[in-house]
């Protein structure tokens, strides 16, 4: 018996195009398009609780039904099917060959499966267009010059997106690079991914392709032993393997769940005369090589404010398994945080950070090969425009350079002035640029844009304004 059920319906048509039933337990009992019960879109839809109802409905309206053959042949079936012309009811029959699939992607130029194809003599619709040989050679010399200018990813994702686009939706495969691009995309907006497979502009892997990408490494605290099984599989057909270890603090909200029979939600780095404290942050420490061969979170820990000490000794391990699964660690990025400035000195073996010489640490797997320590540049550049931002009147510094006044008012200055030309925009600067919150402090290129040449060059007319073009260009070079 039914627990629920879902039907779309179509103006013309007296039977629902779509109809599915659902138990208690939100599985799929039964699959009908235009009266016709298929089985196999069952399992081409999942059980309906991988994916949420919206979901089921959208794979499940992509699927129609094969429009048959045209003729009657040894072994073929009829389908009828029941039309509203507005005053009567007409009925109409589908032939069908003995092993039709019944159900094919919409997608498809022609709705017909290949069964059928075989007896209807269907051909795609690009293949019915007969040109002469001029043209013909025409078109191979256009596409020809055009190919040249791809390179070699854009070829691969060009042939991927063809192959898959005549496929139905459950015999597409992608490339495994295809499904990295897809992934990062939709990691950054779900709700754009969507709506570019939903739009068909492009071929992409479903939500719950994606996910299952996701989410197959196990979300257990500590060093990850799939990325270092990856090092290792790359590391083995590789002479030389360079990269960098990164590390940073995410946000979390607080909380308490329990997983596996355990209480999961405490901070793991922490003094150990402190009291267990719910974790606020995570402490991520992320491997990269030089040409992307390996690109993986190698380790992460809950946490408040990781002390410094017990950073460096995190880093200390996952130096020794990079290293003897020959990955060349060649340098460490990280903010410009306290915690992460008292880490450098640590693992460097010095009191002082040095301005003028290179900051490194010593590699014991390498001696002549030092690890370099280096603060990551987005966060400089946001640092600094912090610090230009702060020094005005009334703020929490007064800068000066060369005996100049440095000063933030001079950008806002800049900014009426480009506002009041009705003509153009010399310094290209927008309210979102001197009017910041604070999540707008966190975007890299609004620091990016204010320490701009454009912007330095600007300042440089500016009567009054000369400290602060002189600051704004040191960092513009």
């Amino acid at each position: 018996m039914s627990f629920f059920i879902l039907e779309y319906k179509e103006e013309d048509t007296i039977l629902p195009r779509i109809r599915i039933e659902f138990d208690s337990n939100a599985h799929i009992t039964a699959v009908a398009l235009s009266g016709w019960k298929v089985s196999n879109a069952i399992s081409l839809l999942g059980d309906g609780q991988l994916d949420t109802l919206y979901n089921v409905l959208c794979e499940a309206e992509r699927l129609t039904l094969c429009q048959g053959i045209e003729k009657q042949i040894k072994g073929s079936l009829e389908h009828p099917q029941l039309v509203w012309d507005g005053k009567k009811i007409e009925t109409s029959n589908i032939i069908r060959s003995s092993k039709c699939n019944i159900i094919v992607s919409s997608l498809r130029d022609v709705p017909v499966c290949v069964e059928c194809s075989k007896y209807a003599n269907v051909q795609d619709v690009q293949s019915q267009v007969e040109v002469d040989n001029q043209i013909h050679e025409t078109i191979k010399v256009v596409y020809g010059e055009e190919e040249k200018s791809l390179n070699n990813w854009h070829k691969m994702f060009y042939k991927n997106q063809i192959s898959n686009a005549s496929l139905s939706i459950h015999a597409r495969r992608y490339h495994p690079d295809v499904v990295r691009w897809a992934l990062e995309l939709y990691c950054r907006s779900p709700a754009a991914y969507e709506h570019i497979r939903s739009s068909k502009a492009l071929v992409l892997p479903s939500i719950s392709t994606i996910k299952s990408y996701r989410n197959c490494i196990p979300p257990t605290s500590g060093i990850s032993s799939i990325a270092l099984a990856e090092i290792e599989r790359v590391a083995k057909d590789k002479e030389e393997l360079i990269g960098y270890l990164t590390l940073d603090e995410m946000k979390i909200r607080e909380n308490v769940v329990i997983r596996d029979g355990m209480l999961v939600g405490f901070s793991e780095l922490q003094p150990l005369s402190d009291k267990p404290s719910l974790a606020s942050h995570i402490l991520v420490f992320y491997v990269r090589t030089v040409k992307r061969e390996v690109s993986i979170p190698l380790a992460w820990y809950p946490t408040n404010v990781t002390p410094a000490y017990q950073m460096a000794i995190i880093f200390w391990e996952l130096l020794n398994e990079c290293e003897k699964r020959g990955l060349q660690i060649h340098a460490v990025v990280a903010d410009g945080m306290s915690v992460n400035r008292r880490f450098f000195k640590l693992v460097s073996g010095s009191s002082t950070i040095s301005l003028d010489q290179p900051f490194t640490a010593p590699n014991p797997h390498a001696p002549s090969r030092p690890i370099f320590l280096c603060s990551d540049p987005s966060h400089l550049l946001k640092t600094t425009r912090n610090s230009l931002l702060s020094s005005k009147p009334g703020g929490t510094r007064y800068m000066n350079m060369s005996g100049f006044d440095v000063l933030w008012t001079h950008v806002i200055d800049l900014y009426k002035e480009d506002q009041s030309s009705e003509i153009l925009s010399k310094s290209l600067l927008t309210s979102e640029h001197i009017h910041l919150s604070p999540y707008s402090k966190m975007r890299v290129n609004l620091a990016r844009d204010v320490l701009s040449w454009r912007v330095g060059k600007c300042l440089s007319t500016m009567v009054g304004a000369q400290g602060t073009s002189e600051f704004i260009l040191m960092f513009a070079k």
